[in-house]
């Protein structure tokens, strides 16, 4: 290839840099549409994490009540 048509592969037509500029521009918005919507899952995520330790929490305290009412109840039987 000459240096002239180096030169001028290099450079786009106007139509054709609008069309790559518009692209861009809704590929950004896109970005940031999926940047807000990983935020809200993380923020959901974290909120459901703590949500699991009270629950397994509440669930040792059940278990460690059903445990001393049976060791009650076994005493009384002897």
């Amino acid at each position: 290839m000459s240096d002239t048509s180096q030169e001028e592969s290099r450079y786009y037509s106007q139509a054709t840099a609008a069309a790559m500029d518009r692209e861009l521009t809704e590929a950004r918005a896109r970005i940031r549409q999926l940047e807000t919507l990983v935020g809200i899952l993380n923020r959901e995520a974290e909120e459901q994490a703590e949500r699991v330790v009270e629950l397994r929490e509440d669930v040792s305290r059940w278990q460690a009540r059903y445990v001393q009412a049976r060791v009650a109840e076994i005493s009384e039987e002897k």
